[in-house]
């Protein structure tokens, strides 16, 4: 039985995938791990997930350069795009796991904890912009903020991120691909 060239690269897209995705999966769950043994403030910091996003952006620029390099130097938009949707919604989970062992396990009471920060972060923003922090405060006071750091409710936010992945690889996926010249005729 032959093997043909889409069918090595498809095993090696896989390949690719699994390695990019846990390789980052578990940084993430690295990073956050020691944010919350550093400053735990830090896990509902907007500035955290901004810089967390350009630090995966960069990654998935590199591993999909790595792979459009291994399967010949020239990568779809299609390849580019499944590349990088399967390998985010791959990290996802695996980050999703590693923040349900921090807030269900390791500290249980770690998410009432960051939903009183996010109030005072969404205060001390809307006091920056003249706004009334107290009012950001009650406002914010009757939701429950902490059901986000529940294993139901980091589900909930993956299912959400989903969608996010799309818009992303779609948009990296632009600056990965590396379609075959058009030939002069």
């Amino acid at each position: 039985m032959e093997t043909t060239i889409q069918e090595i690269e498809k095993t090696s897209m896989k390949d690719q995938i699994l390695k990019w995705g846990a390789i980052l999966g578990v940084l993430g769950i690295i990073v956050n791990y020691l944010a919350y043994g550093v400053d735990e403030s830090l896990l509902a910091s907007s500035t955290f997930d901004f810089v967390s996003l350009i630090i995966t952006t960069i990654l998935l620029v590199v591993g999909g350069l790595q792979v459009r390099k291994s399967i010949g130097g020239l990568m779809s938009y299609k390849q580019a795009f499944s590349f990088l949707f399967f390998t985010l919604a791959l990290s996802g989970l695996i980050g999703i796991l590693g923040q349900i062992i921090l807030f269900e396990l390791i500290d249980p009471e770690l998410g009432s904890r960051l939903a009183e920060q996010v109030i005072e972060n969404a205060a001390a923003l809307a006091e920056s912009f003249g706004g009334d922090a107290d009012a950001v405060e009650a406002a914010m006071d009757g939701q429950d903020l902490a059901s986000q750091y529940t294993a139901v409710g980091m589900l909930k936010a993956y299912a959400y991120a989903l969608v996010g992945y799309v818009i992303g690889a779609a948009i990296v996926g632009l600056f990965i691909r590396k379609n075959p010249p058009a030939e002069m005729a």
